[in-house]
């Protein structure tokens, strides 16, 4: 296995190799050993992106829901989106987290992230806010932005400030996290109290995506069809590549990566260029995890600490304004 890249000198940076039991580690394998079997291979061979989607959201129904959360629907700003409410959820003093779904921007939906919008409403107490953004090929960028852009406004017109407002996304929806912020920035409109991204998709420039064996969710030739679905020959546009950007404007923000998923390396440079940029940043790798392992919290030991962690991040940044 290749070695991972020095970590940079972050305001706060984590490698967690965590003591689980026998029975978390068997269950890991399996599930890594599942994904590589039933996901990967779909990605590569099924052909059609309709079949596609539909496979992932058959497979999204073993994940774990938490059903302290209350789930409804509803429309903001025009958008669809799924609301996941934690029970001791105060609407005058509790956070809410506008989560952007991964998918390669061709897949995914409100649906197929319920077990890790659940479990962060629960663990923050807060309310998780899921669009259902317009999706690559149909809707190429800038469509889903100008989606989550019109749900992010009307979330904060709603609220007395920005600073119980914030922004999350795992994969493609992290990177869409990063342009929505960038499209606030340049608008002058106010930015959200901090960023939770799970193994954020940063750059789409087709070399930096050629993976090993060792990735076992996203085979290579399918992320450079997304990219061509999404940004044709945007790919160097920050809101495409993040890890182009000036950022030294962002607010606070925690990236999750798993140290087996081919994104590792860009997501550290990424990091690393924010920080030298002077931005504030908390990473975790998590040893022996996959591309957005997030997904499968309630059922394996580093994904319940992962999601408490985003928690205590959250949490952090209420308290740092009270």
């Amino acid at each position: 296995m290749t070695a991972n890249p020095p970590l940079p000198n972050y305001l706060s940076h984590e490698r967690l190799h965590l003591k689980v039991s026998k029975r978390n580690q068997a269950l890991a394998r399996t599930l890594d050993n599942t994904i590589r079997m039933l996901i990967k291979p779909a990605f590569a061979w099924f052909p059609g992106i309709r079949l596609q989607r539909g496979w992932i959201e058959l497979i999204a129904k073993v994940n774990h829901i938490n059903r302290a959360a209350k789930r409804t629907q509803s429309r903001i700003g025009g958008v669809l989106v799924e609301i996941h409410t934690g029970p001791n959820y105060e609407a005058g003093d509790g956070a809410t987290l506008l989560y952007l779904h991964g998918g390669g921007y061709c897949l995914g939906s409100a649906r197929t992230h319920r077990s890790i919008a659940s479990h962060l409403a629960v663990a923050a107490n807060a309310k998780v806010v899921v669009p259902d953004y317009r999706l690559a090929p149909e809707n190429p960028f800038p469509a889903g932005l100008e989606d989550v852009l019109n749900v992010y406004l009307a979330l904060l017109k709603d609220h007395t400030g920005c600073h119980r407002l914030f922004v999350g996304g795992d994969s493609a929806g992290g990177g869409l996290s990063l342009a929505l912020a960038r499209e606030l920035h340049e608008k002058q409109a106010a930015l959200p109290a901090g960023l939770i991204l799970y193994s954020p998709w940063v750059n789409q420039q087709t070399e930096s995506n050629r993976f090993g064996r060792e990735e076992n969710m996203l085979p290579s030739n399918w992320l450079q069809r997304c990219s061509q679905n999404y940004a044709g020959k945007q790919l160097q546009n920050p809101k495409v590549s993040p890890i182009l950007g000036d950022w030294r404007w962002l607010p606070p923000l925690e990236v999750q990566a798993g140290s087996k998923e081919g994104l590792v390396a860009q997501i550290i440079a990424f990091c690393d260029r924010l920080v030298d940029q002077g931005c504030q940043v908390y990473y975790r790798e998590y040893a022996e995890m996959w591309h957005v392992f997030q997904l499968q919290v309630g059922l394996i030991a580093e994904a319940d600490h992962a999601i408490k962690s985003s928690a205590e991040f959250i949490q952090a940044q209420l308290d740092a304004v009270k």
